[in-house]
């Protein structure tokens, strides 16, 4: 019959092994290792944490009253057949940290591409400012009763705006060149309004056209500092925008704008400058930099994006 001393020390050792197997594995080794694919150096740790294991499990047993009253506390040197028996449970140890390892991991990507539609909904509905899309209607109005050639173009402009705006969602991610020329049409609309508006200036001759982003990305920032800003001062007022892909697989965005004080508004980051912080966090990960800079007078964003790789 064993006696409460052996029977506590195998339970303590046969149970501390499995547990440190189980959370060195499930805190340690799969999210430092395994997770950045560095798997030879995760297997050798395994390995010696299970032969530790075995080996401490092993020796501790033979201390026992009981296996010391049947002559077993001497192990021998190269006597494999306990260290085997005792890498059993650890090995199945580590095979469940594994497990609800990667089912965690699942659950987190599952999480995480339900934001990805949450935010691409909300994306959705602001994807036209409906203030923007009522003055330029007005304003192509206005070019239309007045037989103005540019009301014509304009229409056009705006179809193709909204074309890629309402189908543009349909894939993850676009040549850059799409997202050039909806900032693009989007300046020449709301140019229409005044012939003297020559203070807004958009640089991107340093760029690859086909190389791909998340679609609509950009454009929140252009519109934030046209909606914010004072671009109406064509003395004081100006809006700089640049884009380049001077990098390898890299988009470099800025855009600067000086806004007034004194003009009434709500917050000068507005609510699409957070949903497009999120959707970067969700669609790009630790593969953007995101610099905002307010200033008295100026507002400047600066954005560095890993591009798509086709």
């Amino acid at each position: 019959m064993t006696d409460t001393t052996t029977a506590v020390i195998h339970v303590a050792s046969f149970v501390g092994n499995q547990l440190i197997a189980f959370y060195i594995n499930l805190h340690v080794l799969l999210p430092k290792l395994y997770q950045k694919h560095r798997y030879a150096l995760y297997v050798v740790c395994n390995v010696f944490l299970v032969f530790g294991g075995s080996l401490i499990n092993t020796y501790s047993e033979s201390f026992t009253p009981e296996a010391i009253q049947k002559g077993k506390h001497v192990i021998k040197l190269f006597d494999l057949e306990p260290l085997f028996a005792h890498a059993m449970p650890s090995v199945l140890s580590i095979f469940a940290a594994f497990m609800l390892y990667a089912y965690y991991k699942r659950k987190q990507q599952e999480e995480k591409e339900l934001e990805i539609v949450k935010a691409e909904k909300s994306f959705l509905v602001q994807q036209i400012n409906p203030h923007f899309l009522f003055n330029t209607l007005n304003n192509i109005y206005s070019l239309t009763i007045d037989n103005d050639p540019r009301g014509s173009d304009a229409i056009l402009q705006l179809s193709k705006m909204l074309d890629y705006s309402l189908y543009g969602n349909k894939y993850e991610f676009v040549p850059l060149k799409e997202e050039i020329t909806y900032i693009l049409n989007f300046i020449n609309l709301f140019k229409i309004k005044d012939d003297e508006i020559n203070n807004i200036s958009f640089t991107y001759k340093d760029v690859d056209p086909e190389i791909k982003i998340a679609p609509m990305l950009l454009l929140p920032f252009v519109e934030n500092a046209f909606k914010h800003g004072n671009i109406e001062d064509v003395n004081n007022g100006f809006i700089e925008i640049i884009i380049s892909t001077e990098e390898k697989n890299s988009v470099h965005f800025s855009c600067i704008n000086t806004y007034s004080t004194t003009k009434k508004s709500d917050n000068v980051g507005g609510i699409g400058i957070t949903n497009v912080t999120r959707r970067l966090e969700l669609l790009y990960p630790d593969k953007h930099d995101l610099l905002i800079i307010p200033s008295e007078n100026q507002y400047k964003v600066i954005l560095k994006v890993d591009a798509h790789e086709v």
